[in-house]
């Protein structure tokens, strides 16, 4: 996953594309900037990214 995958959602592992698609703009664009970064450091791990995107709405 690169950064122009994470800004295209649906290239996005199913299960955070999905969590991504109900969010609202700003929070939906703030989750896919946290994602490049855990990306880069998680190495793609689902769980994380899926924790990512749980915490941007929380």
């Amino acid at each position: 996953m690169t950064a122009d995958t994470l800004a295209t959602p649906t290239a996005l592992p199913g299960e955070v594309a999905a969590r991504l698609e109900s969010l609202g703009q700003e929070d939906r664009e703030r989750a896919l900037r946290l994602l490049q970064v855990a990306e880069r450091s998680c190495g793609g791990d689902v769980s994380v990214l899926v924790a990512v995107v749980d915490a941007v709405t929380s």
